[in-house]
């Protein structure tokens, strides 16, 4: 429901901000390329810091296919209209094949495109994020799906009690997907002590 989506957004934004303040703090001390293995490994050890790039690359493995996966989706789901039809889901391996080459393609050519085209990305999503809220507004009906009218608003607020709340809890994160990564631009940059520090709170803000 609408009230467990705030208390997701609260607790997942409260948690990350921690977790950037932490990590801000170890980069301007440790400015060097490593992502979240390489201060695991200076701050905890090898086999600890090894251990978090095993999970770390678990993590990235996993959330790019779930990206192809929903990009797939999306794509099909765009040529077939409202319904999928089931003997076209076949041309979604070809959108997947499609994204990784064309994502592996722009790291594989690296260094300032690679950011230049990460800046653009980010541009046109927070673009089409605002266009998606302000062209709701006309939509939105609180009254029906939020109003809080006592205990028939309760129910409409946090609908489906703790399982509900435990299964949209991850999804919270897409938010800040990636922001605990920004010191892997260290070697690219001139005065990373300050730069990176400075680039994750505001990444936050």
């Amino acid at each position: 429901g609408f009230g467990g989506f705030l208390v997701v957004l609260f607790l997942v934004s409260t948690a990350y901000y921690c977790l950037v303040l932490c990590v801000a703090e170890l980069s301007s001390a440790l400015p060097f390329a490593g992502g979240a293995y390489g201060i695991a490994r200076v701050t905890l050890g090898i086999y600890p810091g090894f251990l978090v790039a095993v999970c770390d690359s678990f993590k990235s493995i996993i959330y790019a296919s779930a990206a192809a996966y929903s990009i797939g989706q999306m794509i099909s789901r765009a040529n077939d209209g409202p319904l999928l039809i089931e003997e076209n889901r076949v041309y979604e391996f070809a959108h997947w094949a499609g994204f990784y080459v064309f994502c592996l393609s722009i790291h594989l050519y690296g260094r300032q495109f690679f950011w230049r085209v990460n800046l653009a990305f980010a541009a046109i999503s927070v673009a089409i994020l605002f266009i998606y809220i302000f062209g709701s507004i006309r939509f939105v009906e609180f009254e029906e799906n939020a109003s809080y009218p006592g205990e028939e608003g309760v129910g409409r607020w946090f609908h489906g009690g703790m399982y509900e709340f435990m299964a949209v809890l991850p999804l919270g994160t897409r938010f800040f997907q990636g922001i605990q990564s920004i010191n892997l631009a260290c070697g690219h940059i001139k005065n990373p002590k300050t730069e990176v520090p400075k680039g994750y709170v505001w990444s936050m803000s």
